[in-house]
C-alpha cells in the first residue's frame, strides 16, 4: 500500500570547529529547506501548502577538543579498536 504521510518532522544537529562554517552552515541550511518548501507549494495542492516551520530545539557553539585531552584519548583508543 502506498500512502502519502500527513505529517513530518526532521532534527538536524550541525556543528563545526569553526563558528563562521557553523553560521555559513546554517543559512545554507535555511535556504535548501525554505526553497524546498517553496518548490513543492508551487507544484501542489495550495490548499494543502507546505509550510516548512522551523523551530530551533538548542544552539551550540562551534569547538575543539585539546589533543591530549582524555575525551579524545579515549574516542582514539577507541576508534583503533
Amino acid at each position: 500500500m502506498n500512502t502519502i504521510s500527513e505529517t513530518a518532522k526532521m532534527f538536524i544537529d550541525i556543528r563545526s570547529n569553526s563558528q563562521d562554517d557553523l553560521v555559513r552552515l546554517e543559512e545554507n541550511l535555511l535556504t535548501i529547506i525554505n526553497e524546498a518548501a517553496n518548490e513543492e507549494n508551487l507544484r501542489g495542492n495550495k490548499s494543502n501548502a507546505v509550510p516548512g516551520d522551523i523551530q530551533l530545539v538548542g544552539d551550540r557553539p562551534a569547538g575543539t577538543q585539546l589533543t591530549d585531552a582524555m575525551i579524545v584519548q579515549i574516542a582514539a583508543a577507541d576508534t583503533r579498536g
